[in-house]
């Protein structure tokens, strides 16, 4: 079943992070196992040391992470007729599924974050509050965009998603109405 709203993390920056290290790769690769054509003689003999092989390591699992984000962005937060998924993290992301039962209150709220991009201004942004009862215990791992705010409710910035605030506000208090 398609969720009615999803958020998922999808940084364009991976794109280009990928192709830097592939690029590292395959100069790595040439210094490495090709004789190191465009490399002086003396850094040949650095070729075979233990830490090459770590670079190595480093590069190619790099390589592989930004791949994985580029490909299957991770999840931020999902909500179909069966209730709410919540991502923790990005590279490893661990979903936390919570039925429509256990959310008490969907209102509107803010969210502070950090801008580094201007020499770190905090800025107030209009955000979406999910309140749910005592029993869900939501840890603290999230997105600049989206955590949550204690151990019970959930912030989401407006901005994540597609519709207005009001709309998007509406629309999980039908899902929820509806599961109900």
């Amino acid at each position: 079943m398609k969720p009615a709203c999803e958020i998922r993390y999808s940084h364009s920056a991976s794109i280009l992070t990928s192709i830097i290290f592939f690029f590292l790769l395959l100069l790595f690769i040439d210094f490495k196992f090709l004789g190191a054509t465009r490399f002086s003689a003396d850094l040949m003999a650095y070729s075979n040391s233990f830490i090459s092989w770590v670079i190595f390591l480093i590069i190619v699992s790099s390589f592989l992470i930004t791949i994985k984000a580029m490909i299957s962005p991770s999840l931020i937060f999902a909500a179909d007729t069966l209730g709410i998924k919540i991502g923790k993290g990005v590279f490893i992301n661990r979903i936390q599924s919570i039925p429509w039962s256990s959310v008490n209150i969907i209102t509107e709220g803010e969210i502070r974050v950090r801008s580094t991009s201007r020499g770190e201004k905090v800025s107030t942004l209009p955000a979406i509050k999910i309140i749910f009862n005592e029993t869900i215990d939501l840890g603290d791992i999230g997105t600049e965009f989206a955590r949550p705010e204690s151990k019970h409710n959930f912030i989401i910035a407006s901005t994540l998603f597609d519709s207005p605030i009001d709309t998007a506000i509406a629309e999980l208090s039908y899902l929820k109405k509806a599961a109900t």
